[in-house]
């Protein structure tokens, strides 16, 4: 730990080496003091608390080593001023690939951190410039002015120094940790566009060794689409914003990304679709107790339909080549080309209709797992009947015996079929879990299908169908719960460890989420730690660094 503290601490001083590469390259005049790219640090107090409960929550030896952290970071830290956060800016130029680079560091004394940071430095101080030169020949230079001592590369960056620097950050030291904002449109385009074809041609190596199968013609049609969308999404967007937070008030860790598109863009219009508030059929998924569930419900722009209905032709297409490989009996081969095409009718019809809308969810106990999915389809007797087309395949060509219980029973509106597949004796695992067949359940309503599997198939689609949605969702959410997950596996694999983590996850505090939610001319996604799973690395440290820290005994 102290040999990596000087080093940290030496380098926080020289926060853009730290945080982004250093460009050299001519000293341009005339510099625009708008920033392409904002990166915000909160306080050092902050940070340390912070990094204090973490390490505190995990316990055992993490929790033992948290008083020391502070205490071993206070002689690299002298001459800071640690209530204060520090920033970096990054500025561009049509025509010059290279950022300048501008950072801003709280100072108490200045003579102090030089004398601190002397030791892995070269200082020369001419009046109030000072002249840092690294081992590797890289100079900065330094201003004191009004408690910050601003640090570039660029000595021309300095004679327009702003007189509030961390104005600049926008707030951002004030909800996150550590963050940037890349404000997209002062980014020129030629450094824009270059970004997109590096990517292109990188990936356009892998493309030519994938061969010539069907498959490989799928990916590149894939890959096709995705770069469509992602030089959409880069000259589009306005705004960008990562961060990651410690949320000790709310005993959670999260990371943001946001992007906000121009005025009136694609990126805009789609996102003030994800905004619409649309009734949804599948909210009920989003149930207490289970180990995963999912739900997402938001309208498809006009616009988009017909770019879906292209890259799903380029899919069947393919698909449809392939089969004729595969599938050498001419009757054959025309009768499953038929039940394909009428899948695919299905899925364009329901884009055209404009709402994504479906959920899922998994039960897991130390007995069983169940699970239930539900989505819409625009034709739900079209898709009931490829269902039935396709089970004479299945009955003929299984190697499994499989039972087919069609339009086994209807209730509230919704017909079930059920399907049993045996599970070999061999198989005890699946066995314990399924018993001595799997069932599967197919539940065809209004403009909805569901399916469910497991021993009690049904019992876990009922618990989450007929629930009203109230609205008060954001439009795509997933969870995952890990306590769950890990006694499902300590008692399948026979692991006592997987038991005492998960008896170590106290109630409520085991949910990993993510969510996506509308914000204006854009989106923004959340993923979400609770912190008592910072516990399972402590559990982690005991079992296998127990030495990181010195056992006391009393």
């Amino acid at each position: 730990m102290n040999i990596l503290l000087p080093k940290f601490c030496g380098g926080l001083f020289l926060l853009v080496a730290l945080l982004l590469p250093v460009y050299q390259a001519p000293a341009q005049t005339g510099v625009d003091m708008q920033p392409g790219i904002v990166i915000s640090v909160a306080s050092l107090d902050e940070n340390f608390d912070d990094i204090e409960y973490l390490m505190e929550k995990a316990g055992g030896p993490m929790a033992q080593m948290a008083p020391l952290v502070r205490m071993g970071a206070s002689e690299f830290i002298r001459g800071l001023d640690t209530t204060k956060p520090i920033g970096s800016m990054l500025f561009f130029e049509e025509g010059t690939p290279e950022p300048k680079i501008l950072a801003f560091i709280p100072i108490t004394d200045i003579d102090e951190l030089l004398d601190t940071i002397s030791e892995y430095v070269d200082i020369d101080e001419d009046g109030d410039t000072i002249v840092i030169t690294t081992d590797d020949g890289t100079e900065f230079t330094v201003v004191n002015r009004d408690g910050f001592a601003f640090v570039t590369d660029r000595e021309e960056l300095l004679d327009n120094l702003p007189s509030n620097p961390v104005s600049l950050l926008e707030g951002m030291q004030e909800t996150y940790n550590l963050s940037a904002k890349l404000f997209a449109q002062r980014i020129p385009k030629s450094l824009r566009d270059q970004g997109i074809e590096l990517i292109r041609q990188g990936a356009a190596l892998e493309m030519e060794n994938l061969g010539d199968s069907p498959q490989a013609e799928l990916q590149r049609q894939n890959f096709e689409y995705s770069m469509k969308q992602l030089e959409q999404l880069v000259n589009e967007t306005d705004e960008v914003v990562a961060g990651m937070s410690i949320d000790k008030d709310n005993s959670r860790l999260f990371i943001d990304v946001s992007m906000q598109g121009t005025p009136g863009s694609k990126f805009a219009r789609q996102s003030a679709a994800l905004a619409e508030k649309t009734e949804s059929k599948f909210a009920g998924f989003l149930v207490e107790g289970a180990a995963m569930n999912f739900h997402m419900c938001a309208r498809i722009t006009d616009e988009d339909v017909p770019e879906m209905e292209k890259l799903i032709d380029s899919i069947t297409a393919e698909l449809s080549r392939e089969m004729e490989n595969e599938i050498p009996d001419d009757d054959q081969r025309e009768f499953v080309q038929q039940i394909f095409d009428d899948l695919v009718d299905v899925v364009k019809q329901t884009f055209k209709e404009g709402v994504m809308d479906a959920g899922g969810v998994l039960n897991l106990d130390e007995e069983q797992a169940n699970f239930a999915i539900g989505f819409r389809v625009a034709d739900p007797a079209k898709l009931e009947a490829s269902c039935k087309k396709i089970a004479k395949i299945v009955e003929d060509e299984a190697d499994v015996p499989v039972q087919f219980n069609f339009d086994m029973s209807t209730e509230n509106g919704i017909t079930y079929h059920e399907i049993v597949i045996d599970v070999p004796e061999d198989e005890e695992e699946m066995r314990d879990l399924f018993g001595e067949s799997v069932k599967l359940l197919i539940g065809v309503g209004d403009k909805a299908v569901y399916l469910a599997g497991g021993k009690q198939p049904k019992a876990a689609l009922e618990k989450s169908m007929g629930v009203a949605d109230s609205g008060d969702r954001p439009p795509m959410q997933y969870n995952l719960h890990v306590a769950p997950i890990l006694r499902f596996f300590a008692k399948t694999q026979d692991q006592e460890q997987l038991s005492k983590m998960a008896d170590a996850l106290e109630p409520g505090t085991d949910r990993v989420r993510i969510v996506a939610s509308a914000i204006e001319n854009g989106q923004t996604v959340r993923i979400e730690i609770q912190d008592g799973l910072l516990k399972l690395i402590g559990i982690a440290a005991q079992e296998f660094g127990g030495g990181l820290a010195p056992r006391q005994d009393f």
